[in-house]
């Protein structure tokens, strides 16, 4: 009898929790659209810019190019130019804006102001730093090991290069390698080089400490804390996967960049976001950006280049 009762009462204690159920009306307000500044600038080069738009968090859809923008440079207080529209390839998704004839120069501020219908008029500032030299680099410790595939064979070595710190300010990094792969014919006993291609080599997110950041699209980001104004040596473990059938190693490449603080927040950031596991016990991470009245990027990089052979 009594679990009889029990169960009744339950049961009616179910129905009343239905009964009690109400619709919510979850308003969300609309959030201005803001413009998107994507911008990543070095000296030599044509200064190149994505300008798109916020989009809603209910919006599936990807945001669109601006098209119809007003960009101007400027160098220091003085106007340089306004900045052309491009579309790549009839994409419209590849189209820029660009300052055909001028090439930003290390050490000058630049301001870039853009301004569309219907959004608010954007700026940023941000300066080419000095070039920092690779002073030595060399490889060590090749070895060949069975790749994951039939006919793969990995390169592993290990690479060592340093660089002189500029000290007397803050200083920050990107270093990039990449792996110079030859696709090769046979032709009467004589090796043809058919074609030639550079890998960009990744870094393990696993591997982050407070010093290194591993950018999501390749490369690591770093600053100086560690080492202000000093020689500064590293030696990287690195591999490359290829099909000694029909390729060949070239030269392993290294492009060590000086980057503004702007572009080692943003894109630090934006690959701690990339990187994030997800789900209610991540810590959010909130993207840098030096827009004004808007998002994303307007930073500045120099560059310096240097190769070895990679020998086995």
């Amino acid at each position: 009898m009594v679990q009889l009762f029990t169960r009744y009462a339950m049961l009616f204690f179910i129905i009343l929790l239905l009964a009690c159920e109400r619709p919510v009306d979850l308003k969300i307000d609309d959030i201005p659209a803001r413009l998107v500044v994507l911008s990543k600038f070095t000296h030599n080069e044509s200064l190149r810019l994505r300008l798109s738009q916020t989009r809603s968090v209910l919006d599936s859809e990807e945001p669109g190019i601006v098209r119809n923008a007003r960009v101007d440079l400027y160098e220091g207080e003085q106007f340089v130019g306004q900045l052309e529209f491009v579309t790549d390839d009839g994409n419209s998704q590849n189209s820029y804006y660009t300052s055909k004839h001028f090439k930003p120069k290390p050490g000058k501020a630049y301001t870039l102001k853009a301004l569309a219908p219907g959004f608010a008029e954007v700026q940023a500032t941000d300066a080419i730093p000095a070039v920092v030299p690779i002073r030595s680099l060399h490889i060590e410790e090749v070895e060949t090991l069975p790749g994951n595939r039939p006919g793969e064979v990995i390169y592993a070595y290990q690479v060592t290069f340093s660089f002189v710190d500029p000290g007397a300010q803050e200083n920050y990094y990107h270093l990039n390698f990449y792996q110079q792969v030859l696709g090769y014919n046979l032709l009467l006993q004589d090796t043809l080089i058919t074609s030639n291609w550079l890998q960009r080599i990744e870094f393990s997110p696993e591997n982050d400490n407070n010093s290194f950041i591993a950018y999501f699209e390749g490369g690591i980001l770093f600053d100086d804390k560690p080492f202000d104004g000093r020689i500064v040596t590293y030696s990287f473990p690195l591999r490359t996967t290829i099909q000694p059938q029909r390729m060949l190693l070239g030269k392993m490449f290294a492009e060590l960049r000086s980057v503004s603080k702007s572009y080692y927040l943003f894109s630090s950031s934006l690959s701690r976001q990339r990187n994030s596991p997800g789900g209610p016990l991540s810590e959010p991470v909130i993207v840098f950006s030096n827009i004004e009245n808007g998002s994303g990027a307007f930073a500045a990089y120099s560059q310096t280049v240097d190769s070895v052979a990679v020998l086995w």
